[in-house]
């Protein structure tokens, strides 16, 4: 007795260089169209050229810096520092006296961890 072919056949996983990632979120982005119908037309996974743009816009969003001191003030915060917030996930409070540069390497692994 013959064997029937699968159904459906087994998904592989492609693994995208930085550069097609880059075309693809570009390609999108100029196209006009949803992100399902764009990835359909190109191949690709939706949920893929969802994270692909999602991780894309959450790297160029600057960070949000509140004055932390007018919330001291007014009783909202019981906090003398500066508190860096990471949409609904996280937030970072330092207090004062942090290097610039060391804020802004603290918030860079913060970022990549996410």
């Amino acid at each position: 007795m013959e064997q029937e072919p699968a159904k459906t056949e087994e998904r592989k996983r492609r693994h995208h260089s930085a550069e097609e990632i880059a075309r693809h979120i570009s390609g999108y982005e100029q196209s006009g169209v949803s992100q399902r119908e764009y990835a359909q037309r190109e191949g690709l996974s939706v949920s893929s050229l969802g994270n692909w743009v999602n991780r894309k816009q959450k790297q160029e969003s600057p960070a949000r810096w509140v004055e932390v001191e007018k919330l001291v003030a007014a009783g909202q915060v019981d906090f003398s520092g500066y508190v860096i917030g990471f949409g609904d996930e996280m937030e970072l409070r330092l207090p004062r006296g942090f290097a610039p540069a060391e804020v802004e390497t603290l918030v860079k692994i913060l970022r990549e961890r996410r």
